[in-house]
């Protein structure tokens, strides 16, 4: 069995990552995209990119999102959000729905559109809310057996690419060892782990992880909080090297979407550009 990578060999694979991620998005931008500070020129935007992301099926719909989010606010996706928050304050032997319940009970630093939706909620919904957070908690500390010396997340991990309008959003849930000498990642996903599917999001997180302290983990956890299991992926510099490789290509797809091709598939059905896309309308209207 091969020795773990030291910290020395893990903050010079990241450094390799960083410089690889710098160039190449100089080479595949020029000076679109650039940025003086935190102040982005007029009229333009950032462009965030989250492990999600790295699995878009088709470039032409990647760089041309939809103007008004899909997103819906409801107990099953406030789950993980509130989870983690108890799971902050909780500690072995302690109740998960006190936990929750407490969370519940003071949401005066909840972010800003989470509050105002909770508030909206009646007795039942509320009673729902909680009942889902309680659930997310229970498969999360059942993926890492139990564990009560992680670190649980507050909120999403961003990072800045220096010089240009590119954010990075890392989402992990939890982490082992400090935010200076990560030792290894938690992130939980609606489906089930599946080896090789989640490698290169796993890369992804690993990256932005260490782009702060300047070492990435060891090793992802992709859990279930359905099933309560979680699957190991062990980081790489070729892992590292794949994501970043991802990362350039979908910022050089949205800095020019006009030239990005569409690539048809299942996903064209539910797809916003559909009554504009050949491609896509072809797809849709084949038999199956």
């Amino acid at each position: 069995m091969a020795d773990a990578p030291s910290a020395e060999e893990r903050r010079r694979w990241l450094g390799t990552a960083e410089a690889r991620l710098t160039e190449s998005l100089e080479f595949a931008l020029g000076d679109r995209l650039r940025r003086e500070g935190s102040r982005l020129a007029d009229g333009q935007r950032w462009i965030v990119i989250t492990a999600y992301d790295l699995g878009a099926p088709c470039p032409a719909r990647w760089a041309h999102p939809p103007t008004v989010s899909d997103y819906v606010d409801s107990a099953a996706n406030s789950a993980r959000r509130l989870g983690r928050l108890a799971l902050r304050s909780w500690r072995p032997g302690r109740s998960l729905t006190v936990a929750v319940n407490g969370v519940l009970a003071d949401t005066d630093d909840w972010p800003d559109d989470l509050r105002s939706w909770f508030e909206t909620l009646d007795r039942a919904g509320r009673a729902t809310v909680a009942a889902a957070a309680v659930s997310w908690a229970a498969g999360a500390l059942g993926a890492v057996r139990g564990r009560g010396d992680l670190s649980w997340s507050r909120s999403n991990q961003p990072y800045d690419v220096p010089g240009r309008a590119v954010r990075l959003s890392g989402s992990w849930d939890a982490l082992a060892g400090s935010r200076r000498r990560p030792a290894a990642l938690l992130v939980m996903s609606n489906a089930a782990p599946v080896s090789g599917r989640d490698d290169l999001a796993a890369g992804f997180q690993a990256l932005v992880c260490g782009l702060g302290p300047k070492m990435v983990p060891e090793r992802v956890r992709i859990g279930s909080a359905a099933a309560g299991t979680a699957r190991p992926v062990t980081i790489t510099e070729a892992l590292l090297d794949a994501a970043v490789d991802r990362i350039v290509e979908l910022v050089a797809f949205r800095a020019d979407p006009d030239g990005a091709p569409a690539r048809p598939g299942r996903w064209c059905a539910r797809c916003h550009l559909l009554e504009d896309c050949e491609e896509g309308m072809a797809a849709a209207s084949a038999p199956e």
